[in-house]
């Protein structure tokens, strides 16, 4: 692998076949693909990674409880997406210059529901949980049809479909779905935050801290109730509620041909391959284990992230403060300086 790089990109080790590049661009995704990494570094970095999600501890890179950019804080998660042999497939469908600019830990505890069909058309604004704050803003050149993210899902450990495995649909990266802003309750991406919670001290400590649902702030649900007269029930009742009142993203229903739809089951180390227009979701886990996952999202390094931080706002479309975020470059050369900081 010394002189990898040397070679032109379909002559790399890693590097996807002309057939394998055809049907992405048809399908709008291509996997799975075994890591290049061994069964040992992949169990070990689930260890790692099961520690930022077990027991919820505080993000130092955003003051609180949240699973995005563990590769931040462990730096050899890393080498899942920047091996050679896995970033020439990037390279191959977005360019050769490409930053890594977010990851975020998937959990699926034992029967939790489906994540319901839904594509991120580019901007990663937030508007899942009702923001509004792009993320990317793309480089001129990109046209109306072009998009310039990648997302690459690994998986853990084994994934069968009963643990909660993805799903997707052939061509759906081409269209835009029209989406609702409904109660965050109904959304495609709720999940029932009181799954694990035993006692009503539990919950109180859960919501006070923001832990019950990522990114969204739940600190001052509990203000002007009077905890100890309140039973469990009640307070549950109360803080699904304050969620009922905001606002969350619905795909609307839209017809799929059972030829177009793809469920894909994965082992320990696979990974695929996708933009974010490509609609996909992944389906409940019905079993009674755990389910953990990570996904990269690369952009090419000539789209200046988080675009707010210019004008001052370190607040980005999920409600974190990225003041201590930053960039990695996964291929080529940086483009846009602006990236640094």
């Amino acid at each position: 692998m010394n002189n990898n790089n040397e070679l032109p990109l379909s002559q790399r080790e890693g590097a996807l076949t002309e057939q394998q590049l055809r049907e992405f661009y048809q399908d709008g995704f291509i996997g799975p693909f075994d890591s290049p990494l061994s069964a040992e570094v992949i169990d070990e970095f689930h260890k790692v990674l099961w520690e930022k999600i077990d027991g919820k501890p505080e993000n130092p890179l955003y003051g609180r409880f949240s699973v995005r950019d563990t590769h931040l804080l462990e730096e050899d998660v890393s080498k899942l997406i920047t091996d050679p042999r896995v970033s020439v497939k990037l390279e191959q469908i977005l360019g050769e210059n490409l930053t890594l600019w977010r990851s975020k830990l998937f959990h699926k505890r034992p029967q939790d529901a489906a994540i319901e069909w839904h594509q991120e058309w580019g901007a990663f604004n937030g508007e899942e949980i009702g923001n509004d704050k792009p993320s990317l803003k793309p480089a001129s050149d990109v046209g109306p049809d072009d998009y310039w993210n990648l997302t690459i899902w690994f998986a853990l450990h084994d994934v069968p479909v009963e643990l909660g495995a993805m799903q997707f649909i052939r061509g759906s990266y081409r269209h835009r779905y029209p989406i609702d802003m409904i109660p965050m309750v109904e959304s495609a991406f709720w999940q029932d935050p009181f799954l694990d919670i035993q006692d009503k001290f539990q919950l109180v400590e859960l919501c006070k801290s923001s832990k019950l649902i990522l990114d969204i702030d739940s600190s001052k649900f509990l203000e002007g109730v009077d905890i100890e007269k309140t039973s469990f029930e009640e307070l549950k009742r109360h803080i699904y509620m304050c969620f009922a009142d905001l606002k969350a993203a619905i795909t609307l229903d839209f017809p799929i041909q059972d030829t177009d739809l793809v469920t894909m089951p994965m082992k320990k180390g696979q990974y695929v391959i996708f933009p974010e227009r490509t609609m996909h979701r992944s389906v409940a886990n019905t079993s009674d284990q755990h389910r953990l996952a990570i996904n990269f999202r690369v952009t090419r390094s000539d789209t200046l992230i988080y675009p707010s931080r210019l004008d001052g706002d370190m607040i980005d479309g999920s409600n974190l403060d990225i003041s201590k975020h930053r960039n990695v470059l996964v291929s080529g050369n940086l483009i846009d300086i602006r990236n640094v900081y």
